[in-house]
């Protein structure tokens, strides 16, 4: 069926309709004159071209079935964990942690609610879809920075926020990060190009830019998760003798491992997709790591939450 309408579309295109069309002496197999195609393409170089917008549709179509996937994920785990925020979150006084969470929990909604009508807006083209575009782009990245400073914070807390080098190593690595991500960030934005509407439903504009970027960007990611990874892991071993039968100990381990492994996973997948397809993929999986972030971030607070309250009840 998709095949069938981006065939009438190219052919209605390209094709006009003459009202008093003349035919040739067999009115059969002879089309009208005026639908002949142009003496300059041959017949072999529109079927290229046909072929290649059947591609891009279908790629297209796959993309957007994984964005509405990773939409669908954010307003389901919502519904699950809003009772909980109210109880850990709204009821609380508000702090620099709370506000981080709130900007992590709702900006991926505005995020998403961009890119739905990026992928769907029947009307957006040129400027307007760039604009519409870069507000998703710079969502994302205010969502990621964020979502990768709680962490941070969450991090430094399990060392007891004493730790000499610690103290001046983490706030570095995680400046090092937002001013790498932010520069890369930066230039991949000025390097998109929107090219021509699909049209075919659902419609939307092309956007493309520098891979080397995108790259870079995902492979900044990687390397500061790992990096913190590697110290969760090390307060863990040498903390586990301690309390390794504490509840919030297990929980904070194993949540803040979880996270850092998810989104590590997603990094490498995200390098991969953009190395070895085709630009049409080279967001397939940006939305979904935007989601996870906040998902994530926000079932640790809940968590650990509900185990301190636990812990309280026992004793």
């Amino acid at each position: 069926m998709n095949c069938q309408v981006v065939i009438i579309i190219y052919f209605r295109m390209f094709y006009t309709v003459d009202p008093n069309p003349r035919f040739s002496a067999d009115p059969v197999f002879s089309p009208p004159i005026s639908r002949l195609p142009p003496p300059d393409f041959t017949t072999s170089q529109r079927a290229m071209e046909l072929r290649g917008l059947m591609d891009v549709v279908q790629d297209l179509r796959f993309v957007n079935y994984f964005d509405v996937a990773s939409f669908t994920i954010l307003v389901y785990n919502y519904i699950l964990t809003f009772s909980q925020e109210l109880d850990v979150i709204w009821m609380s006084r508000w702090t620099i942690t709370k506000v981080f969470f709130v900007l992590t929990r709702y900006i991926p909604f505005f995020d998403m609610a961009l890119l739905m009508y990026h992928l769907f807006s029947p009307d957006l083209r040129g400027h307007a879809c760039s604009v519409v575009f870069q507000g998703t782009l710079w969502l994302f990245f205010i969502c990621l920075v964020i979502a990768e400073g709680i962490l941070t914070l969450r991090t430094w807390t399990i060392w007891g926020r004493s730790h000499p080098i610690l103290n001046i190593v983490l706030p570095v690595v995680f400046a090092m990060f937002g001013v790498s991500e932010l520069s890369m960030m930066t230039v991949f934005a000025k390097s998109l190009i929107v090219g021509p509407g699909v049209p075919a439903p659902p419609p939307s504009c092309l956007v493309t830019g520098k891979t080397h970027a995108i790259v870079i960007c995902w492979t900044i990611l990687m390397l500061h998760d790992a990096f913190m990874l590697a110290v969760m892991v090390t307060q863990g071993f040498k903390t586990f003798p301690l309390y390794g039968n504490s509840g919030l100990f297990k929980v904070a381990q194993r949540d803040g491992i979880t996270y850092y492994c998810y989104i590590f996973a997603l990094s490498i997948l995200n390098i991969v997709i953009v190395l070895t397809q085709s630009t049409n993929y080279l967001f397939l999986f940006a939305p979904l790591e935007c989601v996870i972030h906040s998902v994530l971030t926000a079932n640790i607070i809940f968590h650990i939450r509900a185990e301190v309250d636990s812990e309280v009840i026992i004793n």
